[in-house]
């Protein structure tokens, strides 16, 4: 991969990880978001932004425009989708591109692929 890509890419992580703690929204606010990891397109055109949210309570589970329904993550997601705007700005003060992408924001699941991966495997060990 590009040295100047995994540059951009570095950058826009940090910039990020900053920018999310001054959202106002209990969706994000609720538990500690982190953004695991970007990449960005070739053509620098568009930014996929993976989050993880790890917390205490409920207050991102019950967040939703009254649905009360998704995960933590989820939430987190379309919250930080409705925060584009905010965040492009956020970048373009830092890194210095012609053109800031499009983002777009997934839910990291890592983590509970993890956990339920180790329940199997402690299941197996006690039969």
């Amino acid at each position: 991969m590009n040295k100047a890509l995994l540059r951009l890419e570095s950058d826009i992580t940090r910039v990020l990880s900053a920018a999310v703690y001054e959202i106002k929204d209990h969706r994000v606010s609720g538990g500690l978001c982190t953004i695991t990891k970007v990449i960005l397109s070739p053509d620098l055109a568009t930014c996929k932004v993976y989050v993880s949210v790890l917390g205490s309570g409920d207050a991102g589970a019950n967040a939703g425009k009254g649905k009360g329904k998704g995960s933590k993550s989820e939430n987190a997601v379309s919250c930080l989708q409705s925060a584009e705007g905010f965040l492009k700005h956020e970048i373009s003060k830092s890194v210095k591109l012609r053109k800031i992408p499009a983002l777009r924001f997934y839910a990291d699941d890592t983590q509970q692929n993890f956990e339920r991966i180790d329940s199997i495997i402690k299941g197996i060990k006690t039969e």
